[in-house]
């Protein structure tokens, strides 16, 4: 059974080592040409108290991570928390894991959450509609905005 550990900043090294494979995937232009990342808020984890890092971790050790913040974009709903990124290596993947980790985040952070994803990024908006529509029965509301130019499918809800 997966778990969530909060990530101490002892441990930052693996959580980047997980974040290289996630934007490899993802986003490659957050990687240098010599495949470091670049992601200039990750220090403000263990800065700022509305941010958290969590592994989801197995008994051999992490297999994802979580980045919880309060960086929303749609203002008119005033979220309290987002969903900045969320990983699980592709081996643990469609097992129910992601879901069941992202469940736990949404109860333990009560209250109103955007979860984004790139709109061009479909096996992430199919994983988040199943796993917020699981969660809050399909008492959630979607819809596509621009941020920086590009558009995201975002899902907003309540816990």
């Amino acid at each position: 059974m997966a778990t969530l550990t909060k990530i101490t900043l002892a441990k930052k090294a693996d959580l980047e080592q997980l974040m290289v494979a996630y934007f490899s995937e993802i986003d490659p232009s957050r990687l240098t040409t010599s495949g470091q990342l670049m992601y200039p808020y990750l220090n403000a984890y263990w800065e700022e108290p509305t941010r958290h890092a969590f592994f989801i971790q197995l008994e051999q050790g992490p297999i994802g991570f979580a980045l919880v913040n309060d960086w929303v974009v749609d203002s008119t709903y005033q979220a309290q928390y987002a969903m900045a990124e969320f990983y699980l290596q592709p081996a643990y993947r469609r097992q129910g894991i992601g879901s069941a980790i992202a469940q736990e985040l949404f109860v333990q952070f009560k209250g109103k959450w955007e979860v984004r994803q790139a709109v061009d990024h479909a096996s992430a908006i199919h994983f988040w509609r199943n796993c917020i529509g699981g969660f809050t029965r399909g008492h959630y509301a979607e819809r596509v905005m621009e941020v920086d130019g590009q558009p995201f499918c975002m899902q907003h809800f309540e816990t």
